[in-house]
C-alpha cells in the first residue's frame, strides 16, 4: 500500500514538474542527525543522539564520538505501527475501531516492551556508548 502511493505521488508531482525522490532509511536518518546537529548548535556533534520516529520507521544517529558521518540504527516500527500494536496486540481491542491506546497502564507499556524487543533488537554498540555516557 505504502508502495502504491509512493508511485501515485511520484506521478502527482511529476505531472506537476516538481521531482521528488524516496529516500533510504539510511540517509532518512543522516538528515535527521544534521537537523538535530542544526537545531542543538551548543551541542557537539560527537554529544549528540538523534531519534526520529515517524509513522512507520524510526532511526537513531550518533557519530559514535568521531564527530564524522552519523551511524544510523533503524527499524520499521514508527508510532503508528506501535500503536496499533498496543491496541490489537496487547490492549485485545480492533484498532480501526479505536485509534488510540489511551489510557495506557505500566502493565501494558512493559508488555508492549516485551513484544516490540525481539523486533528492534539490541541497538549498536555505538548508541549504548552514546547514551550512557
Amino acid at each position: 500500500h505504502t508502495l502504491s502511493l509512493s508511485h501515485s505521488l511520484t506521478f502527482k508531482f511529476a505531472q506537476s514538474n516538481i521531482h521528488i525522490s524516496v529516500i533510504p532509511q539510511s540517509q532518512e536518518g543522516e538528515l535527521g542527525f544534521l537537523t538535530g546537529a542544526a537545531l542543538a548548535p551548543e551541542t557537539a556533534r560527537t554529544d549528540l543522539v538523534v531519534w526520529d520516529s515517524g509513522g512507520a520507521s524510526f532511526q537513531l544517529s550518533a557519530t559514535a564520538g568521531s564527530g564524522k558521518e552519523p551511524l544510523v540504527f533503524q527499524g520499521a516500527l514508527g508510532s503508528s505501527i506501535v500503536t496499533a500494536d498496543m491496541v490489537n496486540l496487547v490492549q485485545g481491542r480492533q484498532f480501526r475501531d479505536n485509534p488510540s491506546p489511551n489510557p495506557v497502564s505500566r502493565d501494558q507499556a512493559q508488555r508492549l516492551a516485551q513484544h516490540l524487543q525481539p523486533l528492534v533488537g539490541a541497538p549498536p554498540e555505538y548508541v549504548c556508548l552514546c547514551l550512557c555516557v
